[in-house]
């Protein structure tokens, strides 16, 4: 018997691995999402920020399900592993390519004074 308590030995820690992606991409995308509300809601006038609003949430409950309901329409095709490996490879992608412009842009922010 291994010392995580499974006759595996690694079962249990890529659990915890799961557990801890799924943490971290949670933190990350609420993060993003309170960013961009934020935005919103500097740059609306106050008797339009309601409606102006409606569109970030539009958007992040199809960002939640459109993904969720392609990745299971997939997996009735394909294995799960395959499926998750196609889903995840532009969504990679897609973070390597913005990763420089977002670090640039935030580095290229004046501080300020405090």
């Amino acid at each position: 018997m291994s010392p995580t308590g499974t006759g595996a030995g690694g079962s249990s820690c890529r659990r915890y691995l799961f557990l801890l992606g799924g943490v971290v991409m949670g933190a990350g995308g609420g993060l993003l999402f309170k960013g961009g509300v934020g935005t919103v809601a500097a740059i609306t006038e106050d008797e339009h920020r309601a409606e102006a609003l409606a569109g970030p949430f539009l958007a992040g409950y199809f960002r939640l399900a459109v993904p969720v309901i392609g990745l299971g329409l997939l997996t009735r095709e394909i294995s799960p592993r395959a499926g998750l490996l196609i889903f995840a490879a532009p969504l990679a992608a897609g973070v390597l390519a913005a990763a420089p412009v977002l670090l640039r842009r935030r580095l290229a922010a004046p501080v300020a004074p405090g």
